[in-house]
């Protein structure tokens, strides 16, 4: 059975770590001879952040561990719209009455792909510069 077919359950936010490193442009005032101040871009190495997919299909780059932290997405994810919540089939059901930890983890990872799935149903997977190779 698709999971996309179950209605109800889904996660609030999926949080996936970018593993890599990306160069970013950023800017800073610098003088010129005259005395003038002028911005200047410069390229910065930075780590790669974390996606954060949405299950009305968005999706966007967080840069730190803190940005995460200050928009309250740190957290476990809410569960959202919870008909089927007592159906041992459906995503939530699995994660919330699954006798052993095994199939609570799987129900869970499922409801994790689901978001995913939806938040890349219309654009296709949102991929960032830094996670695709030189010469693909």
């Amino acid at each position: 059975m698709s999971l996309t077919r179950i209605p109800g359950a889904r996660f609030s936010h999926v949080v996936v770590k970018i593993d890599a490193k990306v160069t970013r442009t950023a800017y800073k005032f610098e003088k010129d001879k005259k005395g003038m101040q002028h911005l200047v871009p410069y390229e910065k190495e930075q780590d790669g952040g974390f996606m954060v997919y949405f299950p009305r299909g968005h999706a966007i780059r967080i840069p730190n561990e803190e940005m995460l932290k200050h928009y309250g997405l740190h957290r476990e994810p809410r569960i959202i719209n919870m008909s089927g919540l007592h159906d041992p089939n459906s995503p939530v059901g699995k994660m919330l009455l699954a006798q052993d930890q095994e199939t609570r983890d799987a129900g869970y990872e499922d409801l994790k792909k689901m978001v995913v799935r939806l938040a890349t149903a219309r654009s296709g997977n949102v991929l960032m510069p830094e996670q695709l190779e030189e010469g693909v």
